[in-house]
């Protein structure tokens, strides 16, 4: 009887230190999302498309073959060929900054 006591209590406590130990995220702690607005899009399968741009602003799914093997080529060559898509005009000023194979 006394050890089923002795596990139980172990148990409880072990339980409530979790609970102490768990902190609250503080304000430098919380991750702040910038540049955020509000719009409205008409939704489907596939995304959202901005009901006053015309553009696609979520991509639920895509499907997209390069033909290029390097990172930077391929998003390059997926933006050359989505320019309209997301309202681009041209590529002539994006900047490649980090590029990272997985």
């Amino acid at each position: 009887m006394t050890y089923n006591m002795k596990r139980i209590t172990l148990l409880l406590s072990l339980i409530f230190s979790f609970n102490l130990t768990a902190q609250e995220l503080t304000e430098n702690r919380k991750i702040k999302i910038f540049n955020q607005k509000y719009f409205e899009a008409e939704y489907n399968v596939n995304g959202a498309i901005d009901k006053e741009t015309g553009f696609l602003r979520i991509n639920n799914s895509e499907n997209f073959k390069s033909e290029y093997r390097d990172a930077k080529d391929i998003a390059l060559d997926y933006l050359k060929h989505k320019l309209e898509l997301y309202g681009l005009t041209d590529l002539s000023e994006f900047k490649i900054r980090k590029s990272v194979e997985s």
